[in-house]
């Protein structure tokens, strides 16, 4: 079953030219990664935290595969659907592993702006997209961190960074999913986000290179908060 994955995996990272992934092993973590919109999959800030976090495990790393798509003036839903193909993605990715790897399966997830919501979403689910990975998978899913998540909200208990105000697709307290990301992930889920990033603290645009620098502004505590699971 490791090996029908592996070749999947090979084929798809061939395909995009692009240093998408690292050989698949059952040992150490297997971090699956979501870039952000705009970003490529070879270019993505997100590159330097995920290699640091498969190295240092002995595991690996996987990147989904979805458009990060924004939205246009002409197609609303263009958002919604990258979004939906990440979430769908991302859930194939972690069912695949797990079934290759069973109880020893240890995945993080990690996300950035667009990304970060795909990731957020694939826990628990989110408005306009498909529902959020089933709970027999959530004890494979050692630690999740996320920058810039269009979702971000605040007060949370998962909430991280010095922001003090929520998203601009922000999960409002008494959601069915912002309730369950506390109830469920306080522990094992992190979402930094920065004072002033237009998107994750929602404050119209004011500095976009907030949110442009939340992966490396973050990145030392997200390290040590991952690998305190090891």
């Amino acid at each position: 079953m490791l090996s029908s994955f592996l070749s999947l995996s090979a084929f798809v990272a061939s395909a995009l030219a692009s240093p998408i992934e690292t050989r698949a092993t059952c040992s150490g973590a297997h971090v699956l990664w979501a870039r952000g919109s705009y970003e490529t999959y070879a270019n993505s800030t997100l590159l330097p935290l995920v290699n640091k976090i498969a190295t240092t495990t002995g595991g690996s790393s996987s990147a989904i595969i979805y458009p990060a798509t924004v939205i246009n003036a002409t197609v609303s839903s263009d958002y919604d659907n990258s979004v939906a193909a990440g979430i769908n993605n991302t859930i194939l990715q972690i069912k695949q592993y797990v079934a290759s790897c069973g109880s020893s399966s240890r995945v993080v997830l990690v996300g950035y702006s667009q990304g970060g919501q795909v990731m957020t979403d694939t826990l628990v689910g989110g408005a306009f997209e498909p529902a959020g990975i089933d709970s027999s998978y959530w004890k494979y899913i050692t630690a999740s961190v996320v920058f810039g998540d269009p979702t971000f909200t605040y007060p949370s208990k998962y909430a991280a960074g010095n922001a003090t105000t929520s998203g601009i697709s922000q999960r409002f307290q008494n959601d069915p999913t912002e309730v369950s990301l506390n109830n469920n992930f306080a522990n094992t889920l992190r979402s930094y986000c920065t004072v002033n990033d237009p998107i994750c603290a929602g404050l119209e645009f004011t500095n976009a290179g907030a949110h442009q620098a939340e992966v490396r502004d973050h990145q030392a505590a997200a390290q040590a908060f991952v690998l305190g699971f090891r």
